[in-house]
């Protein structure tokens, strides 16, 4: 399996020393800033890949399978990594590069397991780790009703993850049980903020999961409750990037 790509200085931006016109400088920063928010969004698109590819792990029981599925996250990590290293590194964008290395290290480990219950162990871990990176990159503390949702979504996917690690079906109902009104209160902070095309898209997708949600609360066995737990999951971190990119 390839290597996460090793660390790499922050790129500095910065101007010419001489600008003999500030119309220039004032488009060479602005093309600047557009240069690093579109890592960003890159960055935003592989992490939610991976997470897409483990969730895909998550419903399956088949160890071949879920091996494919693993083994395609992988790379995806260490591309949205690349991508962070042309962005300003503030304690968010160092942060969500040390959990990118944390995930990576899980689903590493998940590739190495022989059954499908150790594979969803570290799957797990995983995609709890990958979708604290997402709202590292798209958080802006100035949008206080936007931050409440993102937390209110990490929540609800923390949780969901912690009852993909377990097989005992008492434990795995208590964790999908406490993302339903995490989702809830995510909705509702969303109500409060401009609705662009982001956050009309990020409802959407927390409705959507709260369904899964449901569905994976009403199953008997684990590997049910896995199936819709592994459909939920992407969709509430493709709500977590969509307001994150509302921010950027």
């Amino acid at each position: 399996m390839i290597k996460l790509l090793c660390l790499m200085g922050s790129l500095t931006f910065g101007t010419s020393a001489v600008m003999p016109i500030l119309e220039t400088n004032e488009n060479n920063v602005l093309s600047s800033e557009n240069y690093r928010d579109e890592n960003k969004k890159q960055a935003l698109d592989f992490i939610e890949y991976a997470i897409n590819s483990l969730s895909n792990s998550i419903t399956s029981t088949n160890v071949s399978s879920k091996l494919t599925f693993i083994k395609l996250a992988y790379p995806a990590v260490s591309q949205a990594y690349n991508f962070l290293n042309y962005v300003e590194h503030t304690p968010e964008i160092v942060n969500a590069k040390k959990l990118l290395l944390e995930g990576a290290e899980f689903i590493d480990l998940a590739a190495r397991q022989g059954t499908s219950d150790r594979m969803n162990f570290y799957t797990g871990q995983a995609v709890r780790s990958l979708s604290s990176a997402i709202w590292n990159i798209g958080v802006n503390y100035n949008e206080q009703n936007k931050k409440q949702a993102q937390d209110f979504t990490s929540y609800a996917i923390g949780s969901l993850s912690n009852s993909v690690t377990t097989t005992n079906v008492s434990s795995k109902l208590k964790f999908i049980q406490l993302a339903y009104p995490a989702v809830s209160q995510a909705y509702d902070f969303l109500n409060y903020v401009e609705h662009t095309p982001e956050i009309v898209n990020a409802k959407k997708l927390l409705l959507k999961g709260a369904e899964f949600i449901d569905l994976a609360a009403r199953q008997g066995t684990s590997d049910r409750m896995n199936f819709y737990t592994g459909q939920a999951i992407p969709i509430l971190s493709s709500a977590l990037k969509q307001i994150g990119l509302s921010n950027i």
